[in-house]
């Protein structure tokens, strides 16, 4: 378990961290409070249970969000994020809506979790006192 939480002192590991967490918060937010519906968007990607996932998606957003800003258990936070990011490149390439973030946003999202899943954390977070 100690593994899943070494990290460096990293500076730059440490903005990745925040940079894609701030997405995850903010978008896994507005799905949560209905401001931007989850079940349409699932719906017209014809992704299997999607009321299911209209639910379950949003609250695995905030979580792997608030794990990353934190830096607490963040190559947890990071993988969750990951599987979220593959299903929305897949959503935003099958149906694409105006008023949804393009699809740089998912893969900038993407490359910095792989990031924290190589490096870790990085400086100012929980895992940090851990390693």
């Amino acid at each position: 378990m100690s593994n899943i939480r070494k990290t460096s002192p990293a500076i730059h590991l440490a903005v990745i961290r925040a940079a894609s967490s701030i997405p995850l918060l903010f978008i896994g937010t507005l799905h949560l409070i209905g401001q931007a519906p989850m079940l349409p968007i699932l719906e017209g990607a014809n992704i299997p249970f999607a009321p299911f996932f209209a639910i379950a998606v949003p609250v695995l957003e905030v979580v792997a969000g608030a794990s990353l800003l934190a830096g607490y258990f963040s190559r947890v936070g990071a993988l969750i994020a990951l599987v979220i990011m593959v299903v929305a490149l897949y959503v935003h390439m099958m149906h694409d809506w105006a008023d949804e973030p393009t699809l740089v946003l998912p893969i900038a999202v993407f490359a910095g979790v792989v990031q924290i899943l190589w490096g870790g954390a990085g400086v100012f977070s929980s895992d940090i006192a851990a390693s």
